[in-house]
Parts: structure tokens; sequence; C-alpha cells
């Protein structure tokens, strides 16, 4: 299973890797909560809360991170609004700050409140992509004020003021694009629908992913007529159809309940087939939500949500097709969904989704071939305790299925381009350029305790690089084809990132589960130091993977964490023999820290040194 990491803003991840002495404290505090170690990471950021000498930056991210576990995992709103107060009150990263203040007003059932608290906070977000944050966080607030029923037209117009007002960098981001079609949907605005459509999925020669089967002019006609005046309810169905295929779940029920359509759509089969859905997502997100709670507390029970998740299920596809043998056909067929039941990091995981492409890849790994299945899925109902827990700073990116099959979850991909470019803005450049030198101490403090660790600013420096490389391809290919650059930039850390991650990784899994069988098979640690090895040797750009597997696990007894520690253990080895044929490098300075002075060719002959695949040729 591969992890992608992600961050909700730049700023806010540099803000966890802390400033001044308290650094390392919220640092270890955070790898609590994202080992699953809630309650103890819950007292630590506490602790760093309350403590006078802690860097206003570290108070602000503990303020934050306590009250995601106040809202998130204990839905306790007062809590977690008393902990954002104490955040702002510290004057550090206001935006992260006011956008989940923005977020529990929100989703605690006060959305007009939450969206004009986004207007006060215009000031906190300089840049485009903490204006973005705030925007999109206004105008989602809007729209659930608006699906209230509280001053409908009003707010809708207010947000799509919001909305006409996002900067440049929004046009590739998908979330800001879902949030246009809901607007449009909303204000029955046909023509800026199919473009928010299109510009989610990012098409541009065709109106939907070609796994959908609908042609294009049919694709037009269903905005064109379930959005027009006056509509007959069978125009609006086949357009609802639509929205729950691609996976638009609370845009679909907001449309269906704006037109009634469930008293002008009876006996309809497409629309009897549309609430088929809707009773699965009734029963199954609850049940996911409460378990994920219950498990964030130390009170998971996994045979029961596997039995839960199997009823609900099998009831589902029952209720599309009573003699289906195989629930997953049904589901398949009538919404596109693809998913599995695994245990995913020691816990009972549900990932599904819905298939935008559907196609046969060939995987071709130093002398060893096969054809796979390739499974791109979005708009996630359920992606897994862990993706669920880490609230967007991480979420599992793909995993290999039956048969070969290759799965990347597209959602876990999409954010990062866009974050890379957003580093180059000055604002934020400037503001991770004068955080470098304390995420740097904290390296030497870690490489004190321990030869091989966690090191924010090895992963920062590599991470510029790794931007800095894509940015110069895309320099080149904007000249090249006239094609604005940002765009060209996102598309391209995008087919990087999913080269890497999904051909590489995902490719090596499925070569490696298809070759070691039965009595031979691969444990998932092992499975995982492979695949990552697969990626540092295979990517465009090797940096990218390599700040990936630099992570926070490094240390824990996950199976990824014990690849990433591996990996990293073979680096350091290879460096303290090879010091003389690294370029610039310093004795004086612990080597792990000097591991971004490798040479991209460096970075791929070191991981075929380490891959067993080479010290023992397959029989």
């Amino acid at each position: 299973m591969k992890r992608v990491f992600l961050v909700t803003l730049l700023l806010a991840m540099v803000a966890r890797g802390g400033m001044a002495a308290a650094a390392p404290t919220l640092r270890d505090a955070e790898q609590l909560y994202f080992q699953s170690q809630v309650a103890d990471a819950e007292t630590a950021f506490i602790a760093i809360r309350r403590d006078a000498a802690a860097s206003p930056a570290d108070r602000a991210a503990a303020g934050r991170d306590l009250a995601r576990i106040q809202w998130l995992i204990d839905r306790d709103a007062p809590a977690a609004l008393a902990s954002l107060g104490d955040a702002r009150a510290t004057g550090a990263d206001l935006c992260a700050t006011a956008v989940m203040n923005i977020r529990v007003l929100d989703e605690s059932g006060a959305p007009r409140q939450a969206a004009l608290d986004a207007r006060m906070h215009a000031a906190d977000c300089p840049g485009q992509a903490q204006s973005t944050d705030l925007k999109t966080a206004e105008a989602r607030a809007w729209l659930d004020e608006a699906a209230s029923g509280t001053n409908r037209a009003e707010a809708v117009a207010a947000a799509g003021e919001a909305l006409k007002t996002l900067p440049p960098l929004a046009e590739a981001s998908p979330a800001a694009q879902k949030l246009k079609l809901a607007w449009a949907l909303q204000a029955t605005a046909a023509t800026a629908a199919l473009e928010a459509w299109k510009s989610f999925f990012w098409l541009t020669d065709r109106n939907a992913p070609a796994s959908f089967g609908i042609d294009d002019a049919e694709v037009a006609r269903r905005f064109r007529d379930g959005l027009a005046a006056h509509a007959p309810a069978g125009d609006q169905v086949a357009l609802l159809s639509l929205l729950v295929r691609g996976g638009f779940y609370n845009e679909a029920r907001r449309f269906d309940a704006i037109h009634d359509l469930a008293k002008r759509a009876v006996g309809d089969a497409d629309y009897g087939r549309i609430t088929a859905y809707y009773d699965l997502r009734a029963t199954l997100d609850p049940a996911i939500l409460a378990f994920n709670r219950a498990t964030a507390r130390g009170h998971r029970d996994d045979s029961a949500f596997q039995a839960t998740l199997t009823r609900i299920v099998a009831d589902a596809a029952h209720k599309l097709d009573p003699a289906a043998t195989d629930p997953r056909v049904p589901l398949q067929q009538a919404f596109g969904l693809y998913g599995m039941v695994q245990r995913t990091g020691g816990f009972a995981s549900l990932h599904a989704g819905h298939v935008v492409q559907d196609d046969t890849l060939r995987i071709e790994q130093f002398g060893r071939k096969g054809e796979v299945r390739f499974v791109l899925i979005e708009n996630m109902i359920s992606n897994g305790y862990q993706s669920w827990l880490w609230d967007g700073l991480a979420q599992s990116g793909g995993w290999s299925g039956d048969r070969g099959t290759i799965v990347q979850v597209r959602s876990a991909y999409t954010p990062g381009g866009l974050r890379a470019l957003a580093s180059a803005e000055p604002e934020i450049a400037n503001r991770l350029a004068a955080r470098q030198p304390a995420l740097e101490q904290q390296d030497l403090a870690a490489l004190a305790r321990t030869p091989v660790a966690y090191l924010p600013g090895l992963q920062a420096r590599l991470r510029g690089q790794a931007a800095a490389q894509v940015a110069e391809k895309a320099r080149s290919e904007a000249r090249r084809t006239g094609q604005p650059y940002a765009r060209v930039y996102a598309k391209l850390y995008w087919d990087a990132e999913v080269g890497h991650s999904i051909t590489a990784h995902e490719g090596r899994h499925s070569l490696d589960n298809q070759q070691f069988t039965g009595l031979s098979h691969l444990s998932s640690p092992e499975l995982e130091y492979r695949a990552k090895l697969s990626e540092l040797m295979l990517a465009e750009f090797p940096r990218m993977p390599l700040f990936n597997i630099q992570s926070s696990e490094i240390g824990s007894q996950t199976p990824h964490g014990q690849a990433n520690t591996r990996v990293f253990e073979g680096y350091l080895h290879w460096m303290d023999a090879h010091r003389g044929e690294i370029a610039g490098f310093d004795p004086r300075v612990p080597t792990l820290e000097q591991l971004d002075k490798l040479t991209d060719a460096q970075i791929r002959a070191v991981a075929r040194t380490l891959d067993p695949q080479f010290a023992s040729p397959p029989a």
C-alpha cells in the first residue's frame, strides 16, 4: 500500500516542523499522532500549548493539532474552537488557524458564521496558496448554508462571488473545481457546471473520462437539459446519474432535494438505482465514522466492523441485482465503484472510490515483464482508517489488487504539483527559507541520538530540489507549447509522481506478488522495501520518492516505517564507504544529513546495490 504525504498548507507543514528549542517535542508529538497513539499525542499537544518557553509557531501548531483531535475524533466543537483561539493568540501562522476555525464552525452547524469569519481573515492569508484555502473554505460554508434552506439564493450568490475571486493557482485544483461544480448546480448554470466538471477531471479533449462509457454529446446534453428552466424529471435524473457515477454524492443529494425528485421521479428505474446508492452511503458512511472514532480512542473492533461492511455492501448489491454472486460487480457496473476491505497499517480499512480510468498497463522492471490492470479512482467513499486520522496530512495512495491490478487514488496525487508550485511564491518561499535553519537543527539533534532518523531539514531540501527540477522542465515545455506555465508544471509533477509511485512502486508489488507465492511470499515490510527501491531506481526525478521515504514513519514498526528505515540505513552505509565520491562532502557534518549532495545518478545506483533482486537474482 503506497502512502502519499500531503499538507493542507505549505506553511502549516513548516509550522509542524516547528521552530526554536521546543520543536523536537512538537515533532515527536505529531509522530505519536501519525502512528495512531492519539491519547499520548493529545497529552503532548496540551503540554506544548501551555509551555511558555515554546515558540509561537510550536504553540500555534500544537493548538491546531489538538483542535483536530477534539473535532475530528471527539466532535467537541467548543473545545476545538477554544484550542484554535489559543493558537490564534500566538500570532503565528494565522491563515492555517483561520481555515481550521472556519471548518469547525461550518461542520458544527454554523456555516453562515463560518463564511463571515472567512471574510474577516482575508488579510491573514496572503499569497495565492493561502488565499485559495481561505476562499474555498468560505465558498464551502456558503454552499452549506444554502443547503440548510436558509436564505438559499443569497448564500448561493455569496458562494459564487467567493469562487470568482479564486487566484489562478486554483484553476488546476480539483477541490476548487468541485466547489465550482456544486455552485453551478445550485445556480442552474449549465455551461459553468460542465466546465467545472471537465476541469475537476483535467479533461481537455472530451467531456467525461473514457471509463464512464458516455459520449461527449450526451454528457453535454445532460448538463444542458438537466439544468434548463423547468426541466422534466427525466432530464434531471439523467444528470443526477452522471453525478453519482462520478462520485459527487453531496452535490447529487443537494441537486435532488432542490428539484424534489423523490416525488417527481417516482417509478423511474434510473432514479431507483440512484436511491440504492443513497441507501448505501446512508448506512456505510456513519458505520465507517463510528469505527474510526472508536478506533482512535482505543475501542476498535475490527471483526465487527468487517462484518458490518460485508453486510452493507451485500445489501446494496442485492438491491441492484438479486442474482449477483459477487457484490462488487453490480456496484461497479451501476456506480463505477471499486474498492477493497483489508488491513492497512494494522487496522481494518475500507478503500473505495469511483473509477476514472481502467486500462491495461505494461510493466517492465529489470527483465521482469507483465501486463496489469490499472485502475484510477476518485471521490473516495473511504480511504482507510489511517487516511481519515491523518486528515489531509497524508493518505493511502494506492495498492496492488487481485491478478496484478494496480489501483491509484487520484486525490492522493493531484495536490502535489500545486503545492510544489506554490512553494515558489515569494511569501511562502521566504517563510520556508526562514524556518530551514531550525529544521536543520532538529536534524542534528535527531542524528545525535541515532544514525538514521526522520530529518525534516533534509526532507525540505530534497523537496525543494525536486520542485526546482520540475520547474526547469516545465519552463522549457511551456515555452515550446505556449501552454500556461502553472498548468504545465502541475501536469509534469503529476506524471512524475504517478510514474514512481504507481508504475514503479505498485508495479513492483505486482511483479513480486506474481513471483513470490505460497511459502516463498514476501512479508509486507519486504514488499515495501523493494517497491521503494524500484521508485528510486526508475523515477524521472529520484528526489521525489526520496523525500517521501524520508518521512516521520522512520523508526516505527509499520511496514512503511521498517522499509523507510532500512532504505536510509543502506544509503548511510554506502555514503560512509564512498565519501570521496560525494561532491562537497563535509566530514564534520553527520553523514545522512548530506544525502541531498548525491547526484541523481548516485541515488539510482545506490538503490540498485541495496535491491535483493540484484544481490540474489530470481531463479
